[in-house]
């Protein structure tokens, strides 16, 4: 559930589990985090990526990097630019984030940290 407008997550949240209590829940997609039991979730974009301290629930990184890259005829409003670093290229994209992988997610990895998301080649990032 995004930040806008957020406010009482814990109550879907609860309602969500009283219907079905297998799926963990974000209740607070990166934003405001009301303690729900689940895990918290950050959004980290320009940001170096690290894990918080110490925590009593499981932590996700749900959004990282904000890379974006102009694609024409594939945006909402072509006028204007969204994300927090912007790239002229396929190729230099894709750099960006391959390096944002190895150099700052990686490391988190043995530290318990889960994130969602994955980049179109994926499998070259796995194959190194």
């Amino acid at each position: 559930m995004k930040s806008w407008g957020q406010f009482r997550q814990a109550r879907p949240r609860e309602w969500i589990k009283a219907y079905d209590p297998l799926p963990a829940v974000d209740h607070a997609s990166g934003w405001f985090d009301q303690g729900g039991r689940d895990f918290q979730s950050l959004h980290i974009y320009v940001r170096k990526l690290k894990r918080p301290g110490r925590m009593a629930r499981a932590f996700i990184l749900s959004e990282f990097g904000g890379y974006s890259l102009k694609v024409p005829d594939h945006m909402w409003d072509e006028t204007r630019k969204y994300g927090y670093r912007f790239y002229t290229n396929r190729e230099e994209l894709t750099e960006a984030y391959l390096t944002l992988l190895e150099s700052e997610l990686r490391p988190l990895l043995p530290t318990g940290t889960g994130c969602r998301g994955l980049h179109p080649d994926h499998r070259r990032w796995r194959s190194k």
